[in-house]
């Protein structure tokens, strides 16, 4: 295949039997791709349901959830599944590194993940390209061994595909994770009806909506937040820019409700924690998704980093010398020691290390950005960024299974600021941003903002003007930890709300009001825990 161009295919499709090379008789069915997936796992150390080994948790957070070598065998060996998963992150088998680095040699290949401070968090795209690039490339091995097609490619999950009549119809678990069984009558790894290791179900288990086709929260899928940034990351901030937007939205969002359930059915999924994430199969379909979601921003313009990120000079020094470590075959002495600057263009890999390049299906459509809230931002995005501190309010604020709201007094000189978004007044009006800052919580899940409107709850999402954006808690616990940093942040264009709230009357120029609601359907009990929101500011250019 050396010199090849291979295509990754939305899942749905296959599984429709829409992609001509791959046909299903009787669809929904078994494509080729999907089949030799899970026939490629059952041969990477897959375990049989109720005969694996290992006791759960013993401590919180997480208390209860299985252990991983529950569905995966312990293996060292890069052609193992356990090998992959732990290169992201593993607890260890006493949870001992819950938090903390791995000790050598184990630190060579595992608790590699990117999430922490500002000058780690700006690798969370390149790294994660490299990681599923050469998982994608041992699977590769397996199907082969097994007769599997020569065109064989890592799918990927399009829970953002947006229909006029149903907006988010593959916000769900893909057919082929939804089956028992294979066609042969063995196993399936992707599947998981076990809902301590997946909340994501393909039907609720309990609760009001028991027996309903499950989704994503409808807030989740969204990803014009992040192609609302013409920047990768502001230097200045882990909060600001293309790259840390998406890590949020939909990255992280998804990772919590597909380990959770969306908030309500188990707090010990899986997918909700960057420590045992890799261990569910659907984490490489949805780390393709968010590929994609690059590969499509760069396509609209969006241009990546150069200078030391190229090489990750600035990365961790305690990480650097081992997170780049990959490998293409067993042989745990070969690693590839692969660096961002060499996968800046997927479909054209060049090199030693690359034995094929990639390209998807179709990339995503540009957003439209239909939210008042979001109306305009194409046009600031390219202004100054905010750095003039308009407001700060230090009281933080903590937000359960309720809406929580806090107001920010505004400043005198506020009303001057913003005097250029009155229709009378020719000059541009400034940028304005909201920062949310030392965001905490180990057990916390996923959050809807909205500005100046105190009514809303858990099902108002975003069919309101008001509504901000949404943040998550994904790997809060972890931020804390083996990065020594300290909590999360996010941050928004609130320019184009600010105009419309003035328009409508609905601004009060001596303050405003933040609400914070868990973005988790109404009728449920939360299994996610409290976050703390240590800091708001409000910033204009």
């Amino acid at each position: 295949m050396a010199g090849a161009t291979l295509t990754r295919y939305d899942i749905h499709d296959l599984n429709e039997g829409k992609i001509e090379a791959f046909p299903v008789e009787n669809p929904p069915g078994w494509d080729a791709i999907s089949l030799y997936y899970a026939k490629a796992l059952q041969t990477m150390g897959w375990v049989e349901p109720g005969t694996g080994t290992g006791e759960p948790k013993p401590t919180p957070p997480s208390q209860g959830m299985p252990a991983m070598t529950q569905r995966w065998k312990y293996s060292e060996n890069p052609l193992d599944y356990f090998f992959w998963a732990g290169m992201h992150w593993w607890p260890g088998e006493d949870w001992q590194w819950w938090r903390g680095l791995m000790p050598e040699p184990l630190n060579e290949y595992w608790g590699h993940c990117t999430h922490g401070a500002a000058q780690v968090e700006r690798y969370f795209l390149p790294w994660h390209r490299i990681y599923i690039y050469f998982y994608e490339v041992i699977v590769r091995g397996h199907v082969d061994e097994l007769g599997g097609p020569d065109e064989w490619a890592l799918p990927y999950w399009n829970y953002s595909y947006q229909d006029p009549d149903n907006p988010w119809p593959r916000a769900r678990l893909p057919w082929a994770f939804c089956q028992e069984t294979l066609p042969d009558g063995s196993g399936n790894p992707l599947y998981v009806d076990d809902v301590r290791i997946r909340g994501l179900q393909p039907a609720w288990p309990s609760g009001p909506q028991q027996g309903e086709p499950m989704y994503l929260v409808p807030t989740t899928p969204p990803y014009a937040a992040a192609y609302g940034n013409a920047i990768y990351q502001d230097p200045a901030s882990e909060s600001d820019g293309f790259n840390p937007t998406l890590d949020g939205t939909p990255h992280g969002m998804v990772h919590v409700d597909t380990g959770t359930g969306s908030q309500a059915i188990t707090d010990t999924g899986w997918m909700f924690r960057t420590q045992t994430a890799g261990f569910d199969p659907i984490f490489w379909l949805h780390h393709s998704q968010v590929d994609r979601l690059w590969v499509g921003w760069n396509a609209l313009g969006g241009s990546n980093p150069g200078g030391s990120w190229l090489t990750a000079a600035d990365d961790d020094p305690n990480l650097r010398p081992v997170r780049w470590n990959f490998w293409a075959d067993g042989d745990i002495d070969n690693k590839l020691v692969v660096y961002p600057g060499e996968m800046l263009d997927p479909a054209s890999l060049s090199g030693e290390h690359f034995a094929y390049s990639y390209r998807y299906q179709e990339l995503p459509p540009e957003p439209h950005l239909e939210i008042p809230a979001l109306l305009g931002l194409a046009e600031v995005v390219s202004r100054p960024a905010a750095r003039r501190e308009l407001a700060t309010d230090d009281r933080g604020i903590e937000v359960h299974d309720r809406p929580a709201s806090i107001r920010i007094a505004l400043p005198d000189e506020a009303e001057a600021r913003m005097r250029a978004f009155s229709p009378d007044v020719e000059e541009e009006p400034p940028r304005v941003m909201l920062y949310l800052e030392d965001i905490t919580g180990a057990d916390a899940g996923n959050y809807l903002v909205y500005l100046n409107n105190t009514k809303v709850d858990r099902d108002t999402g975003d069919q309101v003007p008001h509504f901000v954006g949404a943040f998550t808690a994904f790997g809060a616990d972890h931020h804390e930890g083996h990065e020594g940093h300290g909590g999360m942040s996010a941050s928004y264009d609130i320019t184009g709300l600010v105009a419309y709230l003035r328009a409508q009357g609905e601004w009060d120029p001596t303050g405003v009001d933040v609400t914070i609601v868990p973005a988790a359907p109404e009728g449920y009990d939360l299994v996610t825990g409290p976050v703390e929101v240590g800091r708001i500011s409000i910033r204009t250019s």
